[in-house]
Parts: structure tokens; sequence; C-alpha cells
């Protein structure tokens, strides 16, 4: 399955799981997409008669973004499965899971990082 098709799979099963949840009228929902640009989109699904939004996604399709989201989850994660005097990050200060999450990690640290510890998982 591709990614696209993950994501609209994702989509409907959660607008699937509000209908059933709220036994909503299939009739009266109204979708739209909007883009924000070439490269980000948002859709919703909104129940017309009561006006409320039963479900939003945001698409990002900039692929330099979410290549450095992933690799910097995958840090995270990396580094909450490990005790920091054994981490390979140790001699780093401030390390780079603390960078990431003051947002003060740069794409070439993300990057060297994630390079390093793909390097010691092997």
């Amino acid at each position: 399955m591709t990614i696209a098709q993950q994501v609209a799979h994702d989509f409907l099963e959660s607008i699937e799981k509000m209908i059933t949840a709220n036994k909503l009228d299939v009739g009266v929902l109204d979708t739209k997409v909007s883009y924000q640009s070439c490269e980000e989109a948002m859709m919703s699904v909104t129940d017309t008669k009561s006006g409320s939004i039963i479900a939003t996604m945001r698409l990002n399709l900039n692929t330099n973004k979410l290549k450095r989201e992933m690799q910097e989850k995958e840090l995270e994660n990396y580094c909450r499965k490990r005790v920091c005097p054994i981490c390979i990050f140790k001699g780093q200060q401030p390390c780079i899971a603390r960078k990431i999450s003051y947002g003060r990690a740069t794409c070439k640290e993300v990057e060297e990082s994630y390079r390093k510890m793909v390097e010691n998982k092997k």
C-alpha cells in the first residue's frame, strides 16, 4: 500500500467511525478540500445539519520535511529506549533528542545523528 493509499484509508476509516458512533445521516455530509500551497492540502467532512466538523486531515507533500520529521521521530524513539550513560549520543551537549524536543536541531545535525543511529543498529 502506498503512502497516499494509507492516508486515504486512515482518513476514511476515521470518518466511518464518527458516522457510526454518532449515527449520522450520510446524506447531510459535506466534504471540502482546500490547498494551502502546492505541497499542502487540508481535507474536512462536515455535518451540514449541525454544522459540526466530524473529520479533518492535513496532508503535507513536502518530502524533505516529511523525511526530517521521520528521522526526528526515529531518533527520539531510539533515545527513549536507551539509558543516557550507554547512549551513542551521550557526548553531545545537549543531546540530539533534547535539541529536537526544543526545536533547535539543524537539518545537518538530524541527518548526521540519524546516520550514526542506523550504523549503530547494524
